[in-house]
């Protein structure tokens, strides 16, 4: 038989405020991302420090550079997006023609960012090899004046080519939105009229399989879902366990007792905060898990009626 413990009154309504006004800052955080319009996951996941950093860096494509400033891949790339475009809107010789200036004016930008800073690429490229040396040792992660060091090299290297990288991300976004604009309305058309094409987008060697304009759109509606269940207490268990997963990301990102790391105090606290809703099932507290949680107790006090008789 299950064995509960009571707690008081005033243990209860504490429990159903702290739920509601961690469920409230949670729905306020997503709604401010949608109405702001401009939220990006990049500065989060690239500030990542510690032994995890790695894995927070992954998740943005060509975090260290190297892809596009490779300029023979990344004239590929765009090689390779006007042809896919022209079979993707089945583009006439007219459009085919605008389809292959606009290629060829992207490239020639390409090619004057390098020529402009050839000298600072050059001198990132030579260092590659010695960033994968100083990653691969050990002693550089855990000897606290070595690790400064190699970070210190690292955060150097990057800020030399910061302005290349800034133009040619520029060059691939307008180049990717000035072709998708070559297409007409009819061309756009889904078949059966069902709807609009969206826009093609540029094939990315090395890609993770959730980039993060997916992960920009996805954190918005996850923290105004998760802020919403615990409010009203539905589903609270498994809201408050993601709520807690997701603000231990956020700690982990700055991994606790790395040199430059972000204070993440009051992610931490809420974390466990989070988890004291779930261990508890603060939904059966003023919520709508109140509902199921008492059909059960009531199933499981009619089961017991009928096994003494």
């Amino acid at each position: 038989m299950s064995q509960y413990y009571k707690i008081g009154r005033l243990a209860v309504w504490t429990i159903v405020l702290l739920r509601v006004t961690i469920g409230w800052h949670f729905f306020m955080e997503g709604q401010s991302k949608v109405q702001e319009g401009n939220f990006s996951s990049k500065g989060f996941l690239s500030a990542a420090k510690g032994p995890l950093a790695p894995l927070y860096h992954q998740a943005i494509w060509d975090y260290d550079g190297k892809i596009r400033l490779d300029k023979e891949q990344i004239t590929k790339i765009f090689d390779g997006y006007q042809k896919k475009a022209v079979e993707y809107y089945l583009f006439n010789e007219e459009q085919g023609k605008e389809a292959a200036d606009l290629s060829k004016a992207a490239t020639e930008e390409l090619e004057d960012v390098f020529a402009q800073w050839d000298e600072d690429i050059f001198k990132f490229n030579e260092g590659h090899d010695r960033i994968e040396q100083m990653k691969n040792d050990p002693m550089r992660l855990f000897v606290a004046s070595l690790r400064s060091q190699k970070e210190k090299i690292e955060t150097d290297r990057m800020n030399s080519v910061k302005p290349a990288l800034g133009a040619i991300d520029k060059i691939m976004a307008n180049y990717q939105a000035k072709m998708n604009e070559i297409a007409t309305e009819e061309q756009r058309k889904l078949p059966d009229n069902k709807g609009t094409k969206p826009d093609v987008p540029l094939d990315l060697p090395g890609a993770t399989f959730m980039p993060t304009d997916m992960v920009d759109k996805i954190i918005p509606i996850f923290d105004m879902s998760i802020g919403i269940l615990l409010i009203i207490g539905l589903l609270t268990r498994v809201a408050a366990l993601a709520a807690a997963g997701f603000l231990f990301s956020v700690v982990l990102s700055q991994f606790p007792g790395f040199d430059g790391t972000a204070p993440t105090y009051f992610q931490a606290a809420e974390a466990m905060a989070c988890l004291v809703l779930f261990s508890t099932d603060a939904g059966r507290f003023a919520g709508l898990d109140f509902l199921p949680w008492s059909m059960w107790q009531f199933a499981g006090q009619g089961k017991t009626a009928t096994a003494r008789k």
